[in-house]
């Protein structure tokens, strides 16, 4: 502010006099104090520019940010006023637009439009102080931004000046002074400063988003997890509402062709602070493939900071599971001009069941075999079969045939060791006296292979049949004819 400045414009020193007919140095000084109050409640809400200013400067920003500045409000210097300078502050426009009815619904007062100008009321008609409270201008700030939402051509703003935020800053080139509301979608946000460059830090904090899932429903994680195909797996898809949020939000969930989406009524919920969250706040359309969810501006701007949006939801792991790569699922939301996303993955594993003589180490076809979680007892893990092997299913319930020298491949399995009891033996060999087990681990290349040797060798039947009973009467019987024989001798002999 320029200390040389001796004068009040003629259109302020006109509505005092009129006003309240006092002499003008003492109105001067109220007005000085008055306009000190002013400030510190504005400081905390809205910007004004000076003369020397070349823009607005948002610092602490979010890169790519749009920071748009609207002048709500011209201003002029008061004149010098002892040590301080007040600025008045004056609206230009009539009293039926949209913006200045918005005005006195938050609060702020006007004397009567003069020469087509109101300016702000700094006293009232007994000559007390107006104190706009910092409420007030929230509630400012709040209405303006339903308005634009609702309808922007409704409320006609002078859009002064936008800014693109790089890195942590944006520069808004607003060179007039005045009081300005400056939005953005992250909330709208102001200050005041009445000399030099303004600056504006962004007190509004970025909503964001995760996604954990697991086995078990409740407890959910960011790790990877390793699955059988049939395994359904828990998610928890959140977004964490930001300062100042009050933007649509829409949130879309995309399952891989591995994942298949359990979506009967009932099985997606969404909470906030472990309460349902009204089903009228937003719209959830839903296929095996994934889910779209768009919650309503109004809804989100009764959030508070830090507020989670949780999304509940489980899907099941199917025979298209890509494997030993990662079957994702991507969350992601757009919150007007910015984009989130986050994914989890699964995985799963194969193995190669190969069949050989044990001593020749030829191809041997006709082996059977079933699968196992443990050496004794334990569960069966049934299979079905398609044109490239073997997947875990348990509404099947294959045996692992042997057909071909490159072996059978079981696919769906997670990390672990698992065991095969041969159920069908090709001929001449025998059957493994136990199960044989392998290892799926993260580090084999390719797939696992298991080679099963059976030794080749007569197996004598017990039950059925001659067999060899007559070979053992045939020999008991010599040898009780040579014992004869000897005795016989011997008396002969004797």
């Amino acid at each position: 502010m320029k200390s040389e400045r001796k004068y009040l414009p003629p259109i302020i020193t006109s509505v005092l006099s009129v006003k309240r007919k006092i002499e003008s140095k003492m109105l001067l000084k109220k007005l000085a104090l008055v306009f000190t109050a002013l400030f510190m409640v504005f400081s905390m809400t809205c910007k004004v520019a000076a003369d020397e200013t070349t823009g607005i400067t948002i610092t602490n920003a979010v890169d790519g940010e749009t920071y748009t500045a609207y002048k709500l409000l011209d201003a002029t210097y008061a004149g010098e006023l002892s040590e301080d300078s007040a600025i008045a502050y004056y609206y230009t426009g009539s009293a039926e637009d949209a913006l200045y009815k918005i005005m006195i619904k938050a609060g702020l007062q006007f004397d009567t439009f003069i020469e087509g100008k109101a300016y702000l009321k700094v006293s009232d008609e007994d000559g007390n102080a107006i104190k706009y409270r910092e409420d007030q201008i929230k509630e400012l700030a709040s209405l303006i931004n339903a308005a634009l939402k609702a309808d922007p051509a409704e409320l006609v703003l002078d859009e002064a000046d936008h800014g693109t935020a790089s890195g942590k800053t944006a520069t808004i080139p607003v060179t007039e002074k005045g009081l300005y509301f400056v939005d953005t979608s992250l909330g709208s946000i102001c200050s005041i400063d009445t000399a030099g460059d303004v600056q504006i830090k962004e007190k509004n904090s970025i909503t964001t988003i995760d996604k954990k899932q697991n086995k078990e429903a409740g407890e959910y994680a960011d790790t990877q997890l390793d699955v059988n195909i049939g395994d359904t797996v828990y998610y928890d898809a959140e977004i964490k509402i930001g300062k100042g949020a009050d933007y649509e939000i829409s949130g879309t969930d995309t399952l891989s062709a591995g994942l298949t989406l359990k979506h009967d009524e009932g099985d997606i919920t969404v909470k906030v602070a472990g309460e349902d969250v009204p089903a009228e706040k937003y719209t959830l359309d839903s296929t095996d493939r994934g889910f779209t969810i768009v919650f309503e501006a109004d809804y989100i701007s009764t959030l508070k900071e830090n507020d989670v949006i949780m999304i509940e939801y489980s899907a099941v792991v199917n025979e298209n599971a890509l494997i030993r790569e990662a079957n994702s699922n991507t969350w992601e939301i757009e919150y007007s001009n910015q984009h989130f996303e986050d994914h989890t993955d699964v995985m799963t594993y194969d193995a190669q069941v190969k069949k050989v003589d044990a001593n020749t180490k030829e191809f041997l076809a006709g082996a059977g075999f079933k699968l196992y979680d443990a050496a004794t007892g334990g569960n069966l893990i049934s299979l079905a079969k398609d044109d490239t092997g073997y997947y875990v299913s348990a509404e099947n319930d294959e045996e692992i045939l042997i057909e071909s020298e490159n072996g059978a491949n079981i696919r769906g399995l997670a990390l672990g060791t698992y065991y095969l009891e041969e159920t069908t033996v090709p001929a001449g060999y025998n059957k493994l006296p136990a199960r044989m087990a392998f290892t799926v681990t993260t580090d084999t290349a390719g797939t696992v292979e298991i080679i099963v040797e059976n030794e080749a060798g007569t197996v004598l039947p017990s039950t059925g049949g001659i067999g060899t009973t007559i070979f053992h009467v045939a020999g008991t019987a010599l040898v009780l004819g040579a014992g004869v024989l000897l005795v016989a001798k011997k008396r002969v002999n004797g």
